[in-house]
C-alpha cells in the first residue's frame, strides 16, 4: 500500500485526500480493453423517478440508517445516497447542517463536493471535443498565452491525467485570484517533471483546464457546465453561484469545533479553486449526474471510453478507474481541511452508486478514521461491531464524572468536560496499553458518550470498536472510579482529585 499523501497545511485549499486512491495503485499504464470499457459506459440501470425525499428502503437500507444514527453522536454529519440495480435504498441526511440555527442535514442539503469538481471539468472538455473546438492531445500553448518553452510538450491529456509536471497548487482557495494572473502564476513556476513521466496530483493543471474551457467556449467556466452539462442532466443545484441557492439549505463547514460557514459568505468561487474543486450539489443531483453518465444525452459513447480509460496509477480524466472484487468502480473523493469531506464511488460490474458527504472534521471521519471503507463494506455483505446506542446526559450531570483517576499500576487518566462532552486522556504510553488501543500508535484521547446512567463508551470507526467503563458512584451520585470491563479481568481504577 502506498503512503497516504499528506494534505497541505494551509487548509484553506479544496484537497484531494488520496488515502483511498492509493489503495492497490501502481506506477503503470493501464491499456483497458474494449470490452471493459463497453461495460463500464453500459452497466447503467434504467432512469426511474428523480429522488426528492427522504428515502431508507429495504434490509440494507435499514442497516446504513442505523450505523450512521448511531454514528452521529459520535461526530458524523453529512448525507449517504446508495442506489443498488437501480433502486434507492437510502437517500438521508445525519447531524447538523448549521448548528446555531439547528438546521439539520437532510436528503436535500446542499454540500461542497471538494475534488469531485475535476471530474465535471474533465466531462467539460470531453463535450468540447464532441462539439470539435478541441483534441485532449492538443498542446496547451493552442490556447494559453505566453507558455513558456519548458512546458510547450503540455497537453490537455497531460493536464486531464495529472502528467505534466506543473505545480500542485496556487494558492489558498478564498483568497481573490484572477484567471489571467492564476495561469500566469502556474506557467511560470519550476516545471516538476518532463510532461508523461509521471503521476503528480495536480489541482493548478485542473485549473488550466477550467480557463481552456473558458477561452474556447467563450463563456465563464461555469455558464458552460451548467448549460451543457448541469440543465440537461437535470441538475438544478449544482454550482458554484447559479443555482438559486435560496431554495436549499446550504452545510456550514466545522473543522475542530470551529465553524467555518459556508462558501456563499466567502470570495467564492476564485481560481486558485475553480475547476479542482469546490463545487457545491446534492446526492439527488450527483445521482442525475450518474445516470446522465449512463446515458448519450450529455457526453457520446466515444467521449466516455476516453473519460474512463486510466493512464498513469488509476488515474483516467477527471476519475479513479479501478478494478476490485466487486469488479470495476469509476471513483473520485475530495476533502477541504475547512471541514468537508465527499466520496462519489460507481460499481459498474456490481450496479452499485454511492455518494457520501460530511460537512464536519471531513476528512477525519471519512478517510483517516475509515468511515467510506464501512460503508463500501456494509453495502456489498460485510457484518462489523456498530457503534453503541448513545443517551442523551446534560452538561451539569456530565461533571460528576470528570477527575484524575490512578491505575493499579501508577499510571493515571484524566476525565474533563469539554464542550459539553467527556473527554478521558491517558497519561502515557502504560495506560494507553493498560485501558484501550494499544494498536492505535496515535491514540491520545477519547470521547465518552453515555449509554446508560453510569456507563459510558468510546468508538473507533476504523477498528469498528467499541470501548466501555462503567463509574462507580458514592451516595451523592459522584464518581468514585470506574471499571474497564477487559476479557480476561476487569481493570479498576479510582478517583485521585476532582
Amino acid at each position: 500500500m502506498a503512503k497516504k499523501e499528506k494534505l497541505q497545511e494551509k487548509g484553506e485549499s479544496q484537497k484531494r485526500s488520496t488515502y483511498w486512491r492509493k489503495l492497490m495503485r501502481h506506477d503503470k499504464t493501464n491499456i483497458v480493453s474494449v470490452v471493459i470499457l463497453i461495460i463500464a459506459i453500459f452497466s447503467c440501470s434504467p432512469i426511474h423517478k428523480d429522488v426528492s425525499a427522504e428515502v431508507v428502503k429495504g434490509e440494507l437500507g435499514a442497516k446504513l440508517n442505523d450505523y450512521l444514527t448511531r454514528l452521529v453522536p459520535f461526530g458524523f454529519s453529512g448525507a449517504l445516497l446508495v442506489v443498488k440495480e437501480g433502486e434507492i435504498l437510502i437517500n438521508k441526511g445525519y447531524g447538523m447542517a448549521v448548528d446555531l440555527e439547528g438546521i439539520p442535514n437532510t436528503a436535500e442539503t446542499v454540500f461542497s463536493t471538494g475534488s469531485i469538481t475535476k471530474q465535471f471539468t474533465a466531462a467539460a472538455i470531453m463535450k468540447l471535443e464532441m462539439q470539435g473546438k478541441l483534441n485532449t492531445f492538443d498542446l496547451i500553448n493552442k490556447y494559453l498565452p505566453d507558455v513558456p518553452d519548458d512546458k510547450a510538450g503540455i497537453t490537455l491529456h497531460n493536464l486531464l491525467t495529472h502528467t505534466s509536471g506543473v505545480i500542485g497548487g496556487s494558492g489558498q482557495d478564498f483568497v481573490e485570484a484572477s484567471r489571467d494572473k492564476t495561469v500566469k502564476k502556474i506557467l511560470q513556476a519550476p516545471l516538476q517533471f518532463k510532461p508523461g513521466e509521471r503521476f503528480s496530483y495536480s489541482n493548478c493543471g485542473y485549473s488550466l483546464l477550467a480557463a481552456i474551457v473558458e477561452i474556447v467556449s467563450g463563456q465563464s467556466y461555469e455558464e458552460f457546465l451548467n448549460e451543457n452539462l448541469f440543465q440537461p442532466a437535470g441538475m438544478q443545484f449544482t454550482g458554484y453561484r447559479i443555482p438559486d441557492w435560496n431554495k436549499k439549505t446550504v452545510a456550514h463547514w466545522y473543522a475542530k469545533g470551529k465553524d467555518n460557514l459556508a462558501p456563499l459568505v466567502k470570495p467564492y468561487p476564485q481560481w486558485n479553486l475553480l475547476g479542482n474543486g469546490g463545487i457545491l450539489s446534492t446526492t439527488e443531483d450527483m445521482h442525475r449526474w450518474h445516470l446522465a453518465l449512463c446515458g448519450k444525452n450529455v457526453l457520446s459513447d466515444e467521449a466516455k471510453k476516453k473519460l474512463y480509460t486510466p493512464f498513469l496509477n488509476d488515474y483516467a480524466y477527471g476519475w479513479d478507474v479501478m478494478e476490485t472484487r466487486h469488479g470495476r468502480v469509476i471513483k473520485h473523493d475530495g476533502g477541504s481541511t475547512l471541514g468537508i469531506a465527499s466520496e462519489f464511488r460507481r460499481y459498474t460490474d456490481a450496479d452499485v452508486v454511492f455518494v457520501l458527504f460530511s460537512n464536519r472534521d471531513g476528512i477525519d471521519m471519512l478517510f483517516s478514521q475509515g468511515l467510506v471503507e464501512k460503508v463500501d463494506d456494509m453495502i456489498f455483505g460485510g457484518h462489523f461491531p456498530l457503534p453503541p446506542v448513545v443517551q442523551e446526559m446534560a452538561p451539569e450531570e456530565l461533571e460528576r464524572f470528570t477527575g484524575t483517576y490512578n491505575c493499579d499500576s501508577g499510571s493515571q487518566i484524566d476525565i474533563s468536560l469539554k464542550k459539553g462532552e467527556l473527554i478521558l486522556t491517558p497519561k502515557g504510553q502504560e495506560a494507553i496499553n493498560l485501558v484501550f488501543f494499544p494498536d492505535t500508535a496515535d491514540f491520545q484521547s477519547l470521547t465518552l458518550k453515555p449509554v446508560s446512567d453510569r456507563e459510558f463508551a468510546g468508538y473507533d470507526i476504523g477498528l469498528a470498536r467499541t470501548t466501555r467503563i462503567r463509574f462507580t458512584m458514592n451516595d451523592e451520585g459522584a464518581a468514585t472510579g470506574f471499571i474497564v470491563p477487559k476479557k480476561d479481568r476487569d481493570i479498576h481504577l479510582e478517583l485521585q482529585e476532582r
